[in-house]
């Protein structure tokens, strides 16, 4: 698979503060449910243009993430079948020969654990205003995911906690520094989860940023 695409990328979950998988540690309270939405503003996967798409992943595991004991359920925002192709493929790998594969989508795959499925007939908004954030999977009528938050501010500090060079920096592909996030607040209705992937959560753990998944190395797309 040939990809070079890029965008903003937002994490929250029910972790407390700073999410230990950021640090490659074991979760609060012994697992971790939350969710990876991705806005994705240029690139191609495949040679299929997928600028203006949105995915986002809700994952619950129970010790540490690389620990192979993650389930994710997959949805995908698209309008056209090839998109909705590509973006399954590259978030949702088959996992026949996914351990000969070194690049950067395979080693999210180590993160994400097994895909349940994957759901495309729901919309997802991903909006970013003065700093807050709001991720919705569905209707605002009816949001199987949805949360909000706002930048982590020391007191009498201007600028928010940033963190680089993280556990997760590879598998996100992140550009430069991220940004670490208070959620608000963060609901999750995704019953095939493992666990029930049931949460009604506030002030919990997030983090913001931009990234770039590209493979191989000398790709470039318009």
């Amino acid at each position: 698979m040939n990809y070079d695409f890029e965008g903003l990328f937002i994490e929250a979950c029910d972790c407390f503060e700073l999410c230990p998988c950021w640090v490659d540690d074991q979760p609060d309270e012994g697992h971790c449910t939350g969710l990876v939405a991705w806005d994705l503003t240029r690139g191609e996967i495949d040679g299929v243009g997928v600028a203006g798409t949105r995915v986002v992943a809700v994952t619950s595991h129970g010790s540490g993430r690389r620990d192979r004991g993650a389930t994710t359920v997959l949805h995908v925002d698209a309008d056209e079948a090839a998109q909705q192709r590509v973006l399954e493929a590259a978030f949702a790998p088959d996992e026949e020969g996914l351990a000969a594969r070194e690049d950067p989508l395979a080693a999210l795959s180590t993160v994400n654990g097994i895909v349940l499925e994957t759901i495309f007939d729901q919309p997802i908004t991903i909006e970013q205003k003065n700093g807050s954030w709001t991720v919705r999977v569905g209707n605002d009528e009816c949001a199987t995911v949805h949360a909000e938050g706002t930048p982590i501010t020391f007191e009498e500090e201007s600028h928010p906690l940033t963190l680089n060079h993280s556990a997760l920096h590879h598998e996100l592909q992140i550009k430069n520094e991220s940004v670490a996030q208070r959620s608000e607040s963060i609901s999750l209705a995704v019953p095939a989860l493992r666990g029930g992937g049931y949460i009604e959560a506030r002030a919990r753990s997030g983090m913001c940023g931009e990234f770039h998944y590209r493979h191989p190395r000398n790709s470039a797309s318009g």
